[in-house]
């Protein structure tokens, strides 16, 4: 397959400031609140019940 590829700037002029004038807003906090723990455990919990109900399956086919 053979084609050419038209590539054209944009038409709309670059930002002005020079770039860099003023400082990025600050990043959202992302680390851990006091609701954490209680979605680890629940997490804990849900692989553990599937572990066990895997194995009861495996124990009752075999």
């Amino acid at each position: 397959m053979v084609g050419t590829v038209v590539v054209k700037s944009a038409s709309t002029p670059p930002p002005s400031g020079g770039g860099g004038s003023s400082p990025p807003p600050p990043l959202p906090n992302t680390g851990s609140s006091a609701s954490t723990l209680p979605f680890l455990v629940l997490g804990t919990v849900l692989v553990l019940g599937g572990t066990a109900a895997l194995a009861a399956l495996r124990r009752r086919r075999a």
